[in-house]
């Protein structure tokens, strides 16, 4: 009867340190994450666009606009033109986001930087859709959604909603009192429609970039 064959025991002897090998290790891991981000990047822009784009538009202030609500009246959009308007902004800030990419480098530093939305909100600002011309002047009217909070904007004048009437033919403004931006859409530099647009949507984020890197 044959012996079983005893199976030694093998031992590896490591050559490099482990701060060594760790970087080699690092160092595939960037190579393979620089290739795929490379490859990546502009999907991962067009995705975030489409995907702000619906974030934009869910937002009160905006479907209000859109739909020639209360607050196109408000405002005194001229009839017909608040759709182009709220698709010119949203253009806008679709635009403005943009995802640049730092090569990685052996310490795993860099990687995918996304911007959006400059917070002067200058783009925006200066939008020529976002004025209404009058006789006497110029209501930028973008500006007051944006940063005008509750500040009483316009004195011995009120919003009275009236079908048919007025520049956007669902209100004029009758004499007396004072007007500002409804509270319910008020904002100001950092709570506005299109900061709270961005509030909780980490998930949404998080989603995309799985699909689109896992595809």
């Amino acid at each position: 009867m044959v012996a079983p064959t005893k199976i030694s025991e093998l031992t590896l002897k490591l050559t490099d340190s482990i701060p060594a090998i760790e970087l080699k290790i690092n160092g595939a891991i960037a190579v393979h994450l620089n290739s795929l981000f490379l490859k990546k990047k502009r999907d991962i822009e067009n995705q975030l666009r489409d995907l702000i784009g619906i974030w934009i538009r869910s937002q009160p202030e905006i479907q209000s606009l859109a739909m020639s609500g209360d607050l196109a009246g408000q405002f005194g959009l001229p009839d017909g033109t608040s759709l182009g308007v709220v698709n010119k902004i949203v253009t806008s800030i679709q635009q403005s986001t943009q995802v640049k990419m730092k090569k990685i480098n052996k310490k795993l530093e860099g990687g995918l930087t996304l911007t959006c939305q400059p917070s002067s909100f200058a783009n925006l600002l200066g939008l020529p859709d976002g004025h209404v011309k009058i006789l006497d002047g110029d209501l930028h009217w973008l500006r007051w959604l944006l940063e005008s909070g509750n500040k009483i904007l316009v004195v011995n004048y009120h919003y009275t909603p009236s079908v048919g009437f007025g520049r956007s033919k669902i209100g004029i403004m009758d004499k007396g009192g004072a007007w500002r931006v409804p509270p319910e859409f008020a904002g100001i530099l950092d709570d506005n429609f299109v900061t709270r647009a961005f509030l909780g949507k980490e998930k949404d984020l998080n989603a995309l970039f799985s699909r689109i890197l896992k595809g």
